[in-house]
């Protein structure tokens, strides 16, 4: 009797001691969570789509899982190295499209390609030099070579004389969104105002399409304004009087005039007659909201488009 209880104790405790060695056998062959990451490649071979992995809790054996399919066959398709996670992937995404959109706003460039007439030609001595492609001086030889019996009268008169204009030279963004050099002869008095204007225009990527001489055109305003060049002196009088124009003082300057026609008790030349409708939308309409009007009166300019009774003259800014 005594023999059997010994026995079953004996035989009780080889069984608990068997079942905590399967116990710590069961711990030593539990296998290793291992995480895993899903990669679907596009044609290219970037990632298009990841899942979040979480890390193991280390007093746990949960391990969170993601797996994907690998859709791109080729043999480079396989990333070597995976350190962005599905945020940083969007923050990238979100770069390239804002990027994409960004309005063309111009920086100040350290070379650019002068094809301007006169933009080449040695500083004069009196050479002002507001940012680089920005600059305004007295006229030069060259330059009046070249203007005189065109846009400068021929014979001398009492009415302009040579040391009342400057040469300004100016950067643009033209109608291809890329950066062109312009040139303007104004009034003394209002270069140091033109060239702050056209500095601003600028680096807002405001567009104009040319920037010449009315001198390519001959003189020829019409010509000039039909190519939508934006001009400022030329001896010329008022269209339609005997009034010499402020432009023959060069204290006007026109605008993308194509576009801003002139409008003389409700009558306009026929290449503007598409854009007389100032309800509609187009390329280089200027409104009183537009940053061009805005900039030219804050410097003191009037605005043909609501300084006169029975004019409208979108283009132009004079200054008295």
């Amino acid at each position: 009797m005594r023999f059997r209880y010994i026995t079953a104790a004996l035989l009780a405790a080889l069984l608990i001691t068997a079942c905590g060695q399967s116990e710590v056998q069961a711990d030593k062959t539990e296998p290793e969570e291992i995480q895993t990451v899903e990669i679907n490649l596009e044609p290219e071979g970037t990632v298009s789509e990841a899942a979040a992995v979480t890390e193991a809790v280390t007093t746990e054996t949960t391990v969170s899982e993601a797996t994907v399919t690998a859709t791109d066959t080729s043999t480079e398709a396989i990333a070597t190295e995976i350190t962005s996670a599905p945020e940083a992937a969007a923050t990238e995404s979100t770069v390239a499209e804002v990027t994409a959109t960004e309005p063309t706003v111009a920086t100040e460039v350290s070379v650019y390609e002068d094809r301007t007439r006169f933009g080449s030609l040695d500083p004069a001595s009196d050479r002002v030099t507001v940012q680089n492609g920005f600059y305004y001086e007295s006229l030069q030889p060259e330059v009046m070579d070249y203007i005189k019996g065109v846009s400068y009268p021929a014979e001398d008169t009492d009415v302009i004389s040579r040391e009342d204009f400057r040469y300004v030279h100016v950067l643009h963004i033209g109608a291809d969104g890329n950066v062109h050099c312009g040139e303007l002869i104004v009034n003394k008095k209002i270069a140091e105002d033109i060239t702050d204007i056209f500095i601003k225009l600028y680096e807002a990527g405001y567009r104009i399409e040319k920037i010449k001489l009315i001198d390519e055109y001959n003189g020829d305003d019409d010509l000039s304004v039909r190519d939508n060049n934006t001009s400022s002196f030329n001896f010329r009088f008022v269209a339609g009087s005997k009034h010499l124009s402020k432009h023959s003082l060069g204290m006007a300057i026109d605008i993308n005039p194509l576009y801003n026609p002139y409008i003389v008790n409700g009558k306009v030349a026929d290449w503007g007659a598409p854009y007389t409708d100032r309800t509609k939308d187009f390329p280089y309409k200027m409104t009183k909201d537009d940053l061009c009007v805005k900039l030219f009166k804050q410097h003191g300019f009037k605005w043909g488009g609501d300084c006169w009774k029975n004019t409208l003259d979108y283009q132009h800014f004079e200054k008295n």
